[in-house]
């Protein structure tokens, strides 16, 4: 790190991650694959922003905040994901 003063306090909820015989879970996985990964992400953010809240009302969101997360998917989160995914593994 080339600036740990920038760095107060840290916390994470998954550890496991720094573990070297850690497993990524299945959507990581696909998200680290090239292709695959493009063809998910592009998926789960396309459609309208009312076929993005229902698909995450059906996994269990309540809708309002399924609205407001929607309204912020797109393309360059949809890079974001890819990215960081690739990056850490």
């Amino acid at each position: 790190m080339a600036r740990p003063d920038l760095l107060r306090t840290w916390a994470s909820d998954s550890l496991g991650v720094f573990d070297p015989d850690y497993e990524w879970h299945g959507l990581a996985r696909e998200w680290q694959t090239p292709g695959v990964g493009e063809k998910a992400i592009a998926e789960w953010m396309g459609g309208s922003a009312d076929d993005r809240v229902e698909r995450m009302v059906a996994v269990g969101l309540s809708r309002p905040v399924a609205a407001r997360l929607a309204d912020s998917q797109g393309p360059q989160m949809g890079r974001a994901i890819l990215a960081f995914y690739r990056s850490a593994a």
